[in-house]
């Protein structure tokens, strides 16, 4: 047994833990992965807040889906502009996704994520002018604010990694997760009542103030460091540059190109789902923007629902001892993976236009597909406990930067494939070709996991 007596900041006072460990386990991996006897009691604070603020990132990030319809006919966009406009966003989320990881390890997670939530607020509260300028200043405006909201997820994962004990970490992540999706299901829910009720210019407004009103709660509430990393900084320091990480040693591990397979396939279908599912709704059923954006509200809260059920169930197998982390990574993956890819394919090949031809009502179309929708994004949520838990699993200090690292090849495959779509569209006008292509994708990553992924140690 290894005995661990470390001092940890509780406010202004000082208090002791203590935690017990397997010798092999501390000695591998450090206290900063034990489940800890005396932790702080607010950890569940520092989740639910982290949880807070991927609601309000997400608010930020989906209202563009639905400004798009009445901005694209303000402006006279085509499909291809929209999904360019929508892409902006992704192009300076992946350069911060890259370069979070790391300004997460190096210096305090907190103040990394509390300049984050300025730039993206900020620049969200810039875009009507933008639009009103052009499309370079929008792009740029866009583009902008993902370089604000692309150190969020990597900076969380570092905050629950310092904050939350081990054999709660599943569960945490899954809350943090579940919040970009309640996020979407505010802003497709909230946004068409408030371009009815006051234009789109007062939406980007309102939204754009969420962010300075969570910050006036983080700031007061949240200590410099957490208490699990007061102990457990690397000496030397983490790398503050790019050049100073172990790049060899991380392109060549096969763990990590799993999830950069699996991370890309989901940015590749959830920015899909982001930037055009209200688009689909009205191009393939003529409906407007408040029906199709409240029709898009499902898949959402289906997904949120998911993923918390699959970080409950990971930390239920795992602690349990039912089936080794690594099978438990594995399993909710291949459900997360195989899942949207049965229900794109199903929709994919009974799409309306073929529907239509055997004679089946629009209604019954309509609420097929909305079915289908749904269950994908259920699905899809079970990945949190797959591989959005497994940089955890592998690294310690370099959790943030796999992820970081993971999430930029995420916006990058996801805003390629966003403007992508609205090439497609133009040129072809079939959604099943888009489906086909995200299903081929989820298919792809679920092998590559399953062969290659594990969660044993890989990283410091």
């Amino acid at each position: 047994m290894h005995l661990s007596l470390r001092r940890m900041p509780n406010g202004t006072k000082r208090s002791w833990s203590m935690a017990i460990l397997p010798e092999s386990r501390a000695s591998s991996r450090g206290v900063l992965d034990a489940p800890l006897l005396g932790v702080s009691s607010n950890w569940f604070t520092v989740v639910a807040l982290c949880g807070m603020v991927a609601v309000i990132c997400s608010i930020d990030r989906t209202a563009m889906s639905v400004a798009v319809l009445p901005m694209g006919v303000k402006y006279g966009w085509s499909d291809t502009v929209k999904g360019a406009v929508s892409s902006a966003f992704n192009l300076g989320h992946t350069l911060t996704n890259f370069y979070g990881g790391v300004l997460a390890a190096a210096y305090s997670p907190k103040i990394v994520l509390s300049i984050g939530v300025i730039v993206w607020s900020v620049f969200t509260l810039l875009t009507p002018p933008a639009a009103a300028m052009g499309l370079v200043p929008l792009f740029i405006v866009r583009a902008c604010m993902g370089l604000g909201e692309g150190v969020a997820y990597p900076t969380m994962q570092a905050i629950i990694k310092g904050w939350v004990p081990m054999e709660r970490r599943s569960r945490s992540l899954s809350i943090m997760y579940s919040g970009h999706q309640v996020g979407s299901i505010v802003s497709l829910l909230w946004s068409p009542i408030i371009i009815a009720s006051a234009g789109v210019d007062v939406m980007f407004y309102v939204y754009g103030a969420m962010g300075f009103v969570w910050l006036a709660i983080w700031e007061p509430c949240i200590t410099k460091d957490p208490p699990l990393l007061h102990d457990h900084r690397p000496q030397p320091p983490a790398p503050k540059r790019l050049s100073d990480l172990p790049w060899g040693k991380i392109f060549s591990n096969r763990v990590f190109w799993a999830l950069m397979a699996c991370h890309s396939t989901f940015g590749v279908i959830y920015n899909t789902a982001i930037s055009w599912m209200p688009r689909y709704y009205n191009s393939e059923f003529s409906l407007d923007v408040r029906s199709s954006s409240f029709l898009s509200v499902l898949p959402w809260l289906a997904m949120a629902g998911g993923t918390n059920v699959s970080g409950w169930l990971a930390d239920f197998l795992i602690n349990r001892k039912l089936l080794s982390t690594s099978h438990t990574r594995k399993l909710l993956q291949v459900v997360g993976s195989a899942g949207p890819a049965i229900c794109l394919l199903y929709l994919a090949w009974g799409a309306p236009k073929e529907q239509e031809a055997k004679g089946v009502p629009q209604q019954a179309q309509l609420t097929n597909a909305v079915v289908l929708l749904v269950l994908t994004m259920a699905f899809l949520g079970f990945q949190a406990g797959g591989f959005a838990s497994t940089h955890q699993d592998i690294a310690t200090r370099m959790a943030s930067v796999l992820f970081g690292t993971t999430n930029a090849s995420a916006s990058l495959a996801g805003s390629a494939f966003v403007y992508a779509v609205g090439v497609i569209l133009d040129r072809t006008q079939s959604w099943a070709r888009v489906f086909e292509l995200i299903a081929g994708c989820c298919l792809t990553s679920a092998a590559i996991f399953v062969v290659f992924a594990t969660s044993e140690p890989q990283f410091d």
